[in-house]
């Protein structure tokens, strides 16, 4: 039996009594559902050329055959043989996995990074905030290095653990990995792209150290960890008594219990995610546990950056060191929020009450101080020239940020939401009083489908026609505002990928009513839809089923861009976005570029780096390999621990 995703393919072979060979394609989850609920009686199958007939003791059915011919050819694994003890892979697996990034934004972070040598086999996952790392000992007849799918790498650490006294054989090579164990074989596609250098991100030597019963520490964080939330983790007091967990929540209470335990160094409280913690003490094993800890390693408690002049400024350093959160701050001055997460809370440094931005820019009409005061509760606090904001527009008239990162990724490959997000971001980056349109005709929106909801049953209710002309008249401003921003940055985008990858990025606004006539379109499609809408209670016609075609050799590139494209239309999304900016308020953007080349090849990697180059204004680009430093950077700053260590001029 073999099935397959595309991505990741599965064959196994079964003991069976076979009357006559033959081939079938039988859809997959409707012949596992009809399985699972069968007993355990002697299973007949019997199939013609249009369906299999199940025969299970007083159950007969029939499923509907597919024509055996769509199913896609799979290649044979082959490559560099690694071999295993299936229950210590098992392990392993379990042990690794949970570390692994459920982000899409940074694919490279969503697979296990899968080390082969001579020597045995290095197993690796980490999600940006946590590591794990696992020595297997295995053979190989070679060398190879791959980033395995999660869950990929998971089933197959689940059919090696039906066989542990046997072994799993992994066949690696540059495209796919093979899993073989318990007579199943376990295909995938592997992830591109570079892995972070996890090796340095292993400190050599610790301050503290802290041995524990790794069962009473795990309950007891299991305990206090129920009052903990993401903003408030679980702290950890250590001492010469042991180790003290505490957590307070306003809304539930505080808890807190002392674990006896031998503690080496100093006096020392940090704070982590509790469920960070069980993860990695569910992982581990034996009956005794031992805590390394760094102290003061707290992410910009002061960081002061004098960018210089226009040019390419590099920040660079390790992962984790604070490149990302440097960028991300200088964003926040323009937009007030951030692409990671929907709340302030999260941007305040742990222990503190509040987070300070402060920026300088240089426009056309002379310096712009922007102060933002950023408070773990209440409304954060902005001023320009030493003047309150009371609104964002005003701010975003007064400076324009454009920020790429891997969170862009899902323009591409994302649902129509995201798109839409996207549409609405250009639209008030290229004319910032427009803010309110979108909110405005979603107030609308929600406001018709309250009523269509309390009108379930009884017709159209007699106040729709008038939320019907509101849903027009702000849907109508809403679809004229995405028409004209997508035209503005469609060439310049689809000119930038072109230039990266040697053919043309399509970008298309496809909206749910046409632009032409768009008032009587508008009301056209609502009459057509007036039945659905009411049998469904919502409404099915407006800019909220908009979308942005993307696409690459005249492919849809959601579905069949690969890694690399996928990567470069969001930069060129973002690049085109810049253009459209300058031109329509006659000067660049500052340009923030979040660790641009990590999932490209090296030809790719000089062609950004040239195109960033070439970009008027100031561009600001994260890397974690001096390697990936362009040629053409003019000033570079190096973060560590959460501050500029340095910033010299690049040679």
């Amino acid at each position: 039996m073999t099935t397959t995703d595309l991505e990741v393919s599965a064959r196994l072979t079964i003991d069976v009594q076979v009357s006559e060979p033959g081939v079938a394609l039988i859809p997959a989850r409707l012949l596992a559902d009809t399985v699972k609920s069968l007993s355990d009686s002697p299973v007949d199958v019997e199939t013609d050329q249009s369906q299999a007939r199940i025969r299970c003791a007083a159950y007969e059915g029939s499923l509907r055959l597919l024509p055996a011919e769509d199913f896609p050819g799979l290649q044979e694994p082959g490559g560099t043989l690694v071999e295993a003890e299936a229950g210590a892979f098992a392990e392993a697996v379990s042990q690794v996995a949970r570390a692994a990034s459920r982000d899409e934004a940074r694919p490279v972070l969503t697979g296990v990074l899968v080390e082969v040598s001579r020597e045995g086999c290095v197993l690796v996952a980490t999600d940006s905030y946590r590591l794990a790392v696992r020595d297997l000992v295995a053979s190989a007849d070679g060398e190879a290095k791959a980033i395995v799918p999660e869950r990929a790498f998971s089933e197959a650490g689940r059919a090696a653990s039906g066989d542990e006294k046997g072994k799993v054989e992994i066949l690696v090579d540059d495209a796919q990995v093979s899993f073989r164990a318990g007579g199943l074989t376990l295909t995938s596609r592997l992830i591109e792209g570079e892995f972070p250098n996890y090796r340095q991100l292993l400190p050599d030597t610790h301050e503290s150290r802290l041995t524990v019963s790794r069962q009473q520490l795990l309950d007891a964080v299991r305990r206090v960890g129920l009052l903990a939330r993401d903003t408030t983790p679980v702290r950890l007091e250590f001492n010469a008594l042991g180790v003290k967990l505490s957590s307070s929540s306003p809304d539930l209470g505080q808890a807190v219990e002392t674990v006896e335990a031998r503690y080496e160094g100093d006096d020392l409280t940090v704070a982590f995610n509790p469920q960070y913690l069980i993860d990695g003490l569910t992982a581990a094993v034996g009956e005794s546990v031992r805590l390394d800890v760094l102290r003061d390693y707290r992410n910009h408690v002061h960081t002061h950056v004098d960018l210089g002049d226009d040019g390419v400024i590099v920040v660079a350093g390790p992962n984790g060191e604070g490149k990302t959160n440097l960028l991300e701050a200088m964003h926040f001055l323009y937009s007030l929020g951030s692409p990671r997460v929907s709340a302030s809370d999260p941007l305040v440094r742990y222990g503190a009450d509040a987070a300070y931005v402060r920026g300088e820019f240089e426009t056309r009409d002379g310096r712009v101080l922007v102060e933002v005061e950023i408070l773990r509760k209440g409304a954060n606090r902005v001023q320009v020239d030493r003047s309150t904001v009371r609104r964002r527009r005003d701010l975003r008239r007064a400076v324009r940020v454009v920020l790429f990162g891997p969170f862009d990724l899902p323009i591409v490959i994302g649902d129509p939401a995201r798109r839409r997000g996207f549409m609405d971001e250009v639209v008030v980056l290229l004319q910032p009083t427009r803010d309110t349109l979108t909110g405005t005709y979603e107030r609308v929106l929600r406001q018709r489908n309250r009523l269509l909801k309390e009108h379930e049953g009884r017709g159209a209710p007699p106040e729709l026609e008038a939320w019907d002309e509101q849903l027009i008249q702000t849907g109508a401003a809403v679809i004229r505002a995405r028409a004209e921003s997508v035209d503005a940055i469609a060439p310049p985008a689809s000119q930038a990928f072109s230039a990266v990858s040697g053919y043309d990025l399509m970008v298309r606004y496809a909206p749910n009513v046409s632009p032409a006539d768009v008032e009587a379109g508008f009301r056209h499609r609502l009459d057509e839809r007036r039945s659905d809408e009411l049998q469904r209670r919502t409404s099915l016609v407006g800019p909220h089923r908009d979308d942005l075609e993307l696409g690459v050799r005249d492919l849809g590139a959601r579905s069949f861009a690969s890694h690399g494209e996928t990567w470069v239309a969001a930069l060129a999304l973002r690049l085109g976005l810049a253009t459209a900016v300058e031109a329509a308020i006659g000067e660049p953007p500052v340009l923030l570029v979040d660790d641009p080349y990590s999932a490209l090849d090296p030809a790719r990697r000089d062609r950004i780096a040239s195109i960033l180059a070439a970009r008027p204004g100031q561009v600001v680009i994260s890397v974690a390999d001096e390697a990936d430093v362009p040629a053409q950077a003019t000033a570079i700053l190096d973060v560590r621990a959460g501050s500029v260590a340095a910033r010299h001029e690049a040679a």
